[in-house]
């Protein structure tokens, strides 16, 4: 009897997890959140209702404090869950504490070495941080994943060259410049470093690629129309 109603209760906390995620879903967070924190007080000990409660007040950018005490919460009674521990880094990190935040991705990824959101995250950290070294494979993950991520491109491309590594950054940016989009941003950043780097053949080269992409289409002279024989 005992295990049945514990079924019972387990389908019921699931049943009432889904109903509030999907309220968030159809646009109604408050009904959402006032349901998920209902639900973290009946069950305490159950770490999922507090990671969501968590999750969307980051979400929405409000209690962010009751955001990390959910999220420390849930980290404790599920130290295996990486989500649980990159949600509470996005918050440390909101409040203005990197080191805790870092600490907290990198056991994430210890969780799950795939996570790439994490990744990412981190990446961010490390580079605000001065430890460009260490940002790069991280970047480099991210990129390797999304390649249609520029700005994550452009990012790499600075902390290969902050981390003392021109040539991995200068193929980078010669990577970028085939792209419409990213172009005159990815040329610039790179005249910058071959000027930097004393290579005055490559910096002439590339200025006159780069005057050229910025000089305007010239428009074909109209031709003047015949009379009409009408």
């Amino acid at each position: 009897m005992v295990w049945l109603l514990l079924i019972l209760a387990a389908g019921d906390s699931q049943a009432r997890l889904a109903a509030a995620l999907a309220a968030e879903q159809q646009g109604d967070e408050a009904r959402a959140l006032v349901d998920l924190e209902q639900l973290s007080r009946d069950e305490p000990g159950n770490p999922l209702p507090h990671l969501e409660v968590g999750r969307l007040l980051l979400k929405r950018g409000e209690r962010l404090p009751l955001a990390e005490w959910h999220l420390d919460v849930a980290r404790s009674l599920a130290p295996e869950n990486p989500r649980a521990h990159f949600l509470w880094a996005q918050v440390s990190q909101e409040t203005g504490h990197p080191l805790a935040a870092r600490q907290a991705l990198e056991v994430a990824l210890t969780l799950r070495p795939g996570f790439l959101d994490a990744r990412y995250q981190l990446a961010g950290l490390l580079f605000a941080q001065g430890d460009y070294q260490a940002a790069v494979p991280h970047y480099r993950a991210w990129t390797a994943a999304h390649p249609e991520a520029t700005a994550a491109r452009l990012q790499l491309a600075d902390a290969l060259d902050r981390a003392g590594w021109p040539d991995q950054a200068e193929a980078e940016l010669r990577a970028l410049m085939s792209g419409d989009a990213t172009r005159l941003v990815a040329g610039r950043k790179l005249l910058a470093l071959l000027e930097r780097e004393g290579k005055a053949r490559d910096v002439a080269k590339l200025q006159k690629k780069l005057k050229k992409d910025l000089e305007p289409e010239k428009k074909k002279p109209l031709r003047d129309l015949k009379p009409s024989s009408r």
